[in-house]
């Protein structure tokens, strides 16, 4: 049986997606053991349909079924591109997003500490301030 009958006999085609129903992910993508390798199906049937996929390229579903080997689904984009167009409920978008500090301050130049340390974590400058200085109090009365 060669690799691509393999691959069919764990398709089962709707009418729109062609979904994987063998072995997945933690995340739900699935996988096909070619050489002794696990390879993302959707990969394998992007470049059996369609092309080779460039370097540093993934392959990204358009319909957003996760277990989707439909090659009129997948597209090539960035990495960058993908998180960007498919993270639209994650905690930093979510926080990027966010105008004002839970206090109602502005997020603005002025006003927005950047924490580095803390994966890009903004603050608000008015809030960081209070916050530091209760810290310093608290220092000092333990210290007494």
């Amino acid at each position: 049986m060669t690799t691509e009958d393999r691959f069919w006999a764990k398709v089962q085609k709707t009418e729109s997606c062609w979904l994987w129903t063998a072995d997945t992910t933690w995340n739900g993508y699935g996988r096909i053991k070619i050489n002794h390798r696990k390879i993302l199906a959707h990969r394998f049937s992007y470049e059996i349909h369609k092309e080779s996929i460039p370097e540093k390229m993934v392959i990204d579903h358009i319909c957003r079924t996760r277990n989707c080997v439909n090659p009129s689904h997948l597209r090539v984009v960035t990495r960058r591109q993908n998180v960007l167009e498919n993270a639209v409920n994650t905690a930093p978008l979510i926080a990027r997003a966010k105008t004002h500090c839970k206090n109602g301050h502005p997020f603005n130049e002025e006003n927005t500490y950047w924490n580095f340390k803390r994966y890009n974590n903004r603050q608000c400058r008015i809030c960081k301030g209070a916050a530091d200085k209760r810290a310093r109090l608290k220092k000092r009365k333990k210290q007494a």
